[in-house]
């Protein structure tokens, strides 16, 4: 199991380093070498919100009394926020794209906030990580 998910983490790894870092190399190698620090600042400020949700999940469990944890998913804090943005943004989606963009935009966001926020600032961390160069001229 310990196999499959380090080459489950290394592949979503490669396939998004793969995608963003030529984009952004096309565009320009100065914007390229400032966007490795930005990743790492979204990455930090992705896992402080995924602490304080899963403190803030933890923290209404033991004042509920409650035995076991409920997290709160993403719709449910951007419904608690917005209440008409999230279906702004669902009607808009739909009316530009097909229904099943929708569907796929909103799975993710079903899952219980620590677990995205955290996903998410793993990715951006690994996408700012520091690059090994390796020398070819050495002997």
């Amino acid at each position: 199991m310990r196999s499959f998910l380090a080459w489950l983490v290394n592949a979503v790894g490669t396939v998004a380093h793969g995608l963003t870092m030529p984009l952004l190399t096309g565009i320009g190698g100065i914007l390229a070498t400032l966007a490795i620090p930005v990743l790492r600042g979204l990455a930090g400020v992705c896992l402080i919100v995924a602490a304080v949700a899963l403190a803030s999940d933890m923290g209404t469990a033991t004042l509920g009394g409650q035995k076991s944890i409920e997290p709160t998913s993403v719709v449910r804090h951007w419904q608690t926020l917005g209440a008409n943005s999230i279906e702004q943004t669902r009607s808009f989606l739909n009316k530009r794209t097909r229904p099943w963009v929708w569907e796929a935009f909103s799975t993710p966001l079903r899952m219980p906030t620590f677990v995205f926020f955290t996903l998410l600032g793993l990715m951006f961390g690994y996408l700012g990580r520091r690059r090994h160069r390796v020398n070819i001229f050495a002997n």
